[in-house]
């Protein structure tokens, strides 16, 4: 069953974090939520998002972002995102596979994204849904 992902928005952030534990240097990541329009899914009714965290990218502002397209790994090669979608009470994976981001207007940026909601992660007997979704982040 494929889903229909109508993004209505969303929020872009960037945080400092480190973790000495695996060695990871104080980095300066990005944080991107995609929100969803309501969609049914197995017979419910989902109110949901695309969350992608740890986004790693050379970057010292948002400026260093704009008009750029970026292209991502894929979960486990380094250098992926880590994104899921919340459905049926489990975080279902997603793979982003490249970002495209427009020029910014004051408190936005429009951006595309390209990527798989991976069902089979799951144990859904849906195929994984490859989609190319755009929307305008706040920041």
């Amino acid at each position: 069953m494929a889903i229909k992902l109508c993004p209505i928005g969303g929020k872009i952030n960037a945080f400092l974090f480190e973790n000495e534990n695996i060695n990871l240097p104080l980095s300066l990541f990005l944080s991107i939520r995609i929100d969803l329009e309501e969609f049914q899914f197995q017979s419910e009714f989902e109110d949901t998002c695309i969350q992608l965290d740890f986004i790693k990218m050379k970057f010292n502002s948002f400026l260093d972002i704009e008009n750029k397209e970026i292209e991502f790994a894929l979960n486990p090669e380094d250098g992926y995102i880590d994104g899921s979608i919340y459905l049926d009470s489990q975080h279902v994976p997603v793979d982003i596979s490249k970002i495209s981001f427009s020029s910014f207007d004051k408190d936005n940026i429009n951006a595309k994204f390209k990527g798989v909601v991976l069902f089979d992660y799951c144990g859904y007997e849906d195929l994984n849904q490859e989609f190319i979704i755009e929307t305008t982040l706040n920041f």
